[in-house]
């Protein structure tokens, strides 16, 4: 796999599971028109529900389907719509480390094993701060011929 490869697989793959399902933002002084609501920052904050959002049809076509070509460079992605790390001011400061740790660690481990998900039934979300499979992820890894 490509490193271009293993950037658009790990982009794929935060996009169904973002480490992080919701943020919350407070909104400036000013009222502020949100959608064609006007929201004013005593009463309200928002909050983007990230999953939603990664999964809205509105956004992505086939929006449940693992599709890492969508992240080549070649397709137009609104910065707004893929928000794994948060945005604006307040995003991740480990965003980038992040990508480049994982980039090199899902290359790497690629070439030496290949894997196979042992229980593919559908696994729910344990949501707290980050979130996690409820009771894990079971996979059987096979070492590479050649490695």
């Amino acid at each position: 796999m490509c490193n271009h490869g293993a950037v658009q697989v790990l982009k794929e793959s935060l996009r169904l599971h973002p480490p992080v399902a919701l943020f919350a933002r407070r909104l400036p002084e000013a009222p502020t028109d949100v959608g064609g609501y006007l929201l004013s920052s005593a009463v309200c904050r928002v909050v983007v529900n990230v999953r939603a959002l990664h999964r809205n049809p509105n956004v992505w076509s086939k929006p449940l389907e693992f599709l890492p070509e969508r992240f080549a460079k070649t397709e137009k992605i609104d910065p707004h719509a893929f928000v794994p790390f948060s945005a604006g001011p307040r995003m991740c400061i480990g965003q980038r480390f992040a990508m480049i740790e994982g980039v090199l660690i899902l290359a790497t481990v690629l070439q030496h094993f290949s894997f196979e998900l042992v229980d593919k039934s559908p696994k729910a979300s344990d949501e707290a701060v980050t979130m996690r499979p409820k009771g894990g992820v079971v996979m059987r890894l096979r070492k590479r011929d050649g490695c």
